[in-house]
């Protein structure tokens, strides 16, 4: 099977290791800058926090697409598993919290969804994409 890709045609093997080779350099960084948008909320520095989240809100959207199109990516535990699913649901549904709290200008209470919420599902996304870029190397137990 081949997909495009940036006008290009790959075949999917090259296109997922091409997605979580992305996402393993990608997801850090994503976490440090909700870490920085996150401490600028919370300490009351709202123009400097809200210049930070604007520059995360084009990765929060990546990760969304990543989200929803799992099933193309990968087979197995990553496609469909319960706990990823609940997880993905909960990551969704904050990110509706935050965009109320955006709207109603609550700066604090997007600090602490961005620190209590946000960045632990990044953490756990770079477990997984660890553990699938380990399975696809042949290199991990088939844990996806």
């Amino acid at each position: 099977m081949r997909v495009p890709v940036d006008g290009k045609m790959l075949c999917l093997g090259d296109f997922i290791v091409d997605v979580l080779s992305t996402a393993k350099d990608y997801l850090p960084r994503l976490k440090t800058g909700l870490k920085v948008a996150s401490l600028y909320f919370q300490s009351r520095e709202e123009e400097k926090g809200s210049i930070a989240f604007l520059e995360i809100l084009e990765g929060l959207e990546w990760v969304n697409q990543l989200m929803d199109k799992r099933g193309l990516l990968f087979s197995g535990r990553l496609a469909s598993d319960r706990e990823i699913d609940l997880k993905i649901g909960g990551y969704k549904e904050k990110l509706r919290e935050m965009l109320a709290a955006w709207e109603n200008r609550d700066y604090l209470l997007i600090g602490d969804l961005l620190e209590y919420e946000l960045i632990p599902f990044v953490d756990y996304l770079i477990i997984k994409f660890d553990e699938a870029m380990l399975l696809v190397r042949g290199e991990g137990e088939d844990v996806l």
